[in-house]
């Protein structure tokens, strides 16, 4: 017990404050976050006029599943 409370003691002034912790989480971003985040900033930037409405491409693509033939050949 009086080593744990002694070795916890000893790392406390090694201990960074919770800024320092946030920035060097922010920075450990690895190479499959940095894809995640580059495609969800292509997807979200690709639209699509239909019927003079700018829609994202989800909202374009989901009118090829609309039971109105007319929607759909637009699409």
């Amino acid at each position: 017990m009086s080593f744990t409370l002694h070795h916890r003691r000893k790392l406390q002034d090694e201990l960074l404050g919770l800024a320092e912790e946030k920035l060097i989480t922010s920075l450990a971003v690895t190479a499959l976050q940095n894809w995640s985040n580059l495609y969800t900033e292509l997807a979200d930037s690709l639209k699509c006029d239909i019927k003079a409405q700018n829609l994202g491409l989800a909202q374009g693509l989901n009118l090829q599943t609309n039971p109105d033939r007319e929607i759909i050949s637009t699409a």
